[in-house]
């Protein structure tokens, strides 16, 4: 629609609830499984289409888990009260955190019930197509949502939020769509940030209503008010496995539980992609304005990390106002940095090297369409079948025994927006 996008995005994990509420195994699990995720050249080749198949990248701060007690309903305004204080209190705009880039992910404890305002998703007020398809609470089918905040004029924070989706004996809470309640949030946080960076303001967009310029805020979006991620969602119907699954790694090293994005290229829901996506360019072409990531890498442990910002909070250093933008200043960095986090999760992952990743561009770039066997269904290329045939043949399985090849490459919808 011509708004912003974030091809160089950053984010972080705060899990509320105070260490009690927290799993360290599951807290790990989350982490490294979300950072493989978003760092996977499989799935990052269907998110490239987006970019002009230019180069994208993903780092991640530290986690940390916030003290307090579990809160037993967390809505809309909860959220963006506790992401204004985190940016008072100085946490955000420290160790490269730049906020025109960055996602803050706040994630629920078990039990905490999620709910959104009834009219923060009305899409319909920006998009005379849209369609109404939202839910209130995460006990009617919410799994999260995302959308920003203004601490003062020209800075915007960017924030997600998930549930801690599990069925109980008494109730279901969020999306459950695994056999784990970590990997419903890995899914859910997964789908955030794709739609996130694809669509950041959004909530701007729906703050505005009737204005002229609000469709001019919103970046990839449908007509009827879907993104990126919420198309998948609303084909799968009531199926979700047919979109929500866990997917090999490019690096060998395992699956990840995700929901599947949405492809331009194939008009539907796709999974990781061998090669780039040949995407014809938007109906509005704009200059992406999204900053670089930072030239330096983040390595110390999450509870120092945290605890250095505390101190500096102490005493904070003035931050320089830029007199333009949406973005803190930031120092300068090359976009074509690969993806790396920004502490050492990354390596427990056995990811791929700057070299490898390196290699196995180039040998993507010089895949073309016409090399790529054609899918059943659409009008892209696909190495491993569409979940999602747009004609209702139904969901196509991932084989697993099959292995990819290894080249490199908030409306609300069913419950995520």
């Amino acid at each position: 629609m011509g708004g912003r996008t974030i091809p160089h995005l950053t984010y972080t994990n705060l899990y509320l609830g105070g260490r009690d509420a927290w799993v360290p195994d599951e807290v790990r699990q989350i982490d490294q499984s979300l950072l493989a995720a978003m760092t996977d050249p499989g799935l990052t080749n269907v998110m490239r289409q987006y970019f002009k198949n230019a180069p994208i990248t993903t780092q991640f701060a530290p986690s940390r888990v916030l003290d307090g007690t579990p809160p037993a309903t967390f809505g809309q305004k909860d959220v963006e009260d506790l992401v204004l204080k985190l940016h008072r209190d100085s946490q955000l705009a420290r160790f490269h955190l730049n906020l025109g880039s960055t996602l803050v992910n706040l994630v629920l404890p078990r039990g905490s019930v999620l709910t959104l305002d009834e009219d923060a998703s009305d899409i319909r007020r920006v998009l005379p197509r849209a369609t109404e398809h939202e839910e209130a609470s995460s006990l009617y089918g919410l799994g999260g949502y995302h959308g920003s905040v203004h601490p003062r004029p020209g800075v915007t924070v960017y924030y997600a939020v998930s549930v801690y989706s599990e069925r109980t004996a008494e109730r279901e809470n969020g999306i459950v769509a695994f056999d784990a309640p970590w990997k419903n949030v890995v899914a859910t946080l997964y789908h955030e940030l794709c739609e996130a960076r694809t669509d950041p303001d959004v909530g701007d967009a729906i703050r505005l209503g009737d204005d002229p310029a609000a469709q001019r805020l919103l970046g990839w979006i449908s007509d009827q008010g879907e993104e990126v991620g919420d198309f998948p969602v609303f084909e799968a119907g009531p199926d979700l496995s047919s979109v929500m699954r866990e997917v090999p790694l490019v690096s060998g090293t395992g699956t990840v539980p995700v929901q599947i994005m949405y492809s331009n290229a194939h008009h539907g829901p796709a999974g990781p992609l061998a090669y780039l996506c040949d995407l014809q360019a938007p109906r509005v072409n704009v200059q992406v304005l999204a900053p670089p990531p930072p030239p330096e890498r983040l390595v110390v442990p999450p509870d120092e990390f945290w605890e250095e910002a505390a101190r500096q909070a102490e005493d904070p250093a003035p931050l320089e106002v830029p007199e333009s933008g949406r973005t803190e200043p930031v120092a300068e960095a090359s976009p074509s940095e690969t993806n790396e986090g920004t502490n050492d999760v990354k390596s427990t992952l056995d990811a791929l090297s700057h070299e490898e990743a390196k290699s196995m561009l180039a040998t993507c770039e010089q895949t073309t369409p016409g090399e790529s066997p054609q899918s059943e269904h659409g009008s892209g290329v696909t190495t491993q079948p569409m979940l999602i045939d747009p004609e209702g043949a139904g969901a196509q399985d991932i084989d697993p025994e099959v292995e990819p090849e290894v080249v490199s490459g908030p409306a609300v919808s069913g419950g995520l927006a």
